[in-house]
């Protein structure tokens, strides 16, 4: 599989990825469910995912301790990162993950 780094950080990530932008507009919620669990539980239990990771452009923070919670509860995969909304205005990512 291709591999890139990671921006500045040294970590190499594959070029493929699930995108989940389509998610509420071209999918419904049904559908989205069942993408995200064959994705964020079975590949990483397979080795074809190393790890999970949630992009907040329309999540929250909550929704965030929401998913950690879930997974924790059902023995699945939890997110190993978070890619957060961040302004010097927009803080809640890091005010939850402090916690």
């Amino acid at each position: 599989m291709e591999m890139r780094e990671f921006g500045g950080t040294g970590i190499r990530a594959s070029v493929v990825g699930l995108g989940c932008n389509n998610f509420g507009i071209y999918q419904n919620a049904a559908q989205a469910v069942a993408v995200v669990r064959k994705a964020l539980d079975d590949l990483v239990r397979q080795g074809k995912v190393r790890a999970l990771g949630e992009a907040a452009t329309f999540a929250t923070a909550d929704g965030l301790n929401t998913s950690q919670a879930i997974a924790a509860a059902n023995g699945l995969t939890s997110f190993a990162t978070m890619e957060a909304n961040c302004s010097i205005l927009v803080r809640d990512a890091e005010k939850a993950i402090i916690q």
